[in-house]
């Protein structure tokens, strides 16, 4: 999330990647100071602690993925959906998406980066010609 090539590509992609970049850069220098591998685990505990100790018990449903609809719907008070639950949150369909999500900022940004690159080449060429010619 916090790649070198994503920051490149979000100069082009200034749609989707060039606002998500610098707002994920943000996110991980406040909650994990800029090292999720070594922080995160700790992060997640700590606002679970937090969620925990501001939350009234009777109104708190500390639910785990997969758990299914049931205990969910009986918590909130409303009926079970009529259709399967959702079993989508698996790390190889994640990567995917990420992945899916990388190739259309690149189509995106393809145009532009294709103008960045004419101008410096023709920059290059002009004062080629220039000191050639001087």
């Amino acid at each position: 999330m916090t790649s070198r090539v994503l920051w490149w590509v979000g100069l082009f992609d200034t749609e989707v990647m060039g606002k998500w970049t610098p707002m994920t850069r943000l996110l991980f220098k406040a909650v994990f100071n800029n090292d999720f591998e070594a922080n995160g685990r700790a992060a997640f505990v700590d606002q679970y602690s937090t969620v925990r100790d501001l939350v009234p018990k009777d109104r708190l449903l500390e639910y785990q993925i997969g758990e299914g609809w049931e205990r969910m719907c009986e918590f909130l008070e409303i009926p079970v959906p009529d259709f399967p639950y959702p079993n989508t949150n698996e790390a190889t369909a994640f990567r995917d998406r990420n992945k899916l999500r990388f190739w259309l900022a690149v189509k995106r940004g393809l145009p532009r980066f294709a103008m960045f690159l004419l101008s410096v080449l023709a920059a290059i060429s002009w004062l080629a010609w220039f000191f050639a010619s001087a």
